[in-house]
């Protein structure tokens, strides 16, 4: 939101400059993706190194309910075990 009018922000990204390598070899957080977020300066990223958090294939419950693919994103392998750091980052 813009502190001037508090109208929406257009985004704009340098989409001929930003290729799947880009990321392809940085740390495997969300801070990879740098440049598609709304921070200027690198300095200004504060991390916990949460989130990126692995998806596990969940068969016999998805039999269960009847769904062929199912998956649970399992976020025990945050820094305190929670989905409460995806927040923090």
């Amino acid at each position: 939101m813009c502190d001037d009018c508090f109208g929406p922000l257009d985004v704009k990204y340098d989409f001929p400059n930003i290729t799947k390598n880009t990321f392809s070899n940085r740390e495997y957080t969300y801070w990879r993706y740098f440049e598609l977020l709304p921070i200027e300066e690198k300095s200004n990223i504060v991390s916990i190194n949460a989130g990126m958090t692995p998806l596990v294939k969940a068969d016999k419950l998805g039999e269960k309910l009847g769904l062929k693919n199912l998956y649970i994103k399992n976020d025990s392998v945050n820094p305190t075990f929670s989905f409460k750091d995806r927040p923090a980052g």
